[in-house]
């Protein structure tokens, strides 16, 4: 039986991971087996993509950083490019000019 319930599941990543300076797989996960089997969205923030810009005057006012999509059941598995303003956190989309 279905419920449409939704749950939020956090794992922190052990500490081999962590301790090298590469982009997060899900095999890094606390208890990942689990994890993959049973979610139907994976999203792994990639700090080593993360990049904070400034004003005019130097002062930190927001970051840029990747969300990677590792698994998905229902849509594509993509990275997704974000932009966050530290003013009011909110978080949108960068916009990718071609």
């Amino acid at each position: 039986k279905q419920t449409k319930t939704v749950s939020l599941a956090l794992s922190q990543f052990n500490r081999s991971t962590t301790a090298n300076n590469y982009s997060p797989k899900s095999s890094g996960m606390s208890g990942s087996s689990s994890l993959e089997n049973d979610a139907n969205l994976i999203l792994l923030v990639d700090f080593t993509k993360y990049f904070k810009y400034k004003n005019e005057f130097g002062d930190d006012i927001g970051a840029k950083f990747v969300v990677d999509v590792a698994k998905n059941r229902h849509g594509p598995c993509k990275p997704l490019h974000l932009d966050m303003s530290y003013s009011d956190l909110h978080v949108s989309e960068q916009q990718v000019i071609v």
